[in-house]
């Protein structure tokens, strides 16, 4: 057996949000398909209120959020290359704690 238990070894009391999980899901589903129809609304009447004639597109906004979002997750990745640390980023550490140590009888 190991030493350390694992993050689901005990069973623990349910959050309302694990609980409502499928309550949640059809909440944003409906809140998303009432802002679909308010844009589409808002499309038909000719009321949108816009800087630029492309903002007039359907689904512009989407779109560019879409785009957005992908872009932010992939210079996230690239980001990661270049800040991350190497795994065994602290092992040197705790081999010199181990071997000075021994230099000192095993002491603190």
């Amino acid at each position: 057996m190991s030493e350390h238990p694992t993050p689901h070894s005990e069973p623990h009391e349910q959050s309302w949000f694990e609980a409502n999980t499928a309550l949640i899901i059809r909440g944003l589903v409906v809140f998303a398909i009432g802002l679909l129809a308010w844009d589409v609304a808002l499309t038909v009447q000719g009321t949108k209120h816009v800087h630029y004639d492309f903002e007039r597109w359907f689904g512009f906004y989407a779109a560019a959020g879409f785009v957005s979002y992908v872009f932010l997750v992939l210079t996230a990745k690239r980001l990661r290359t270049l800040l991350a640390r190497p795994v065994d980023y602290y092992d040197p550490i705790v081999e010199a704690e181990a071997s000075e140590d021994e230099h000192h009888g095993g002491h603190a």
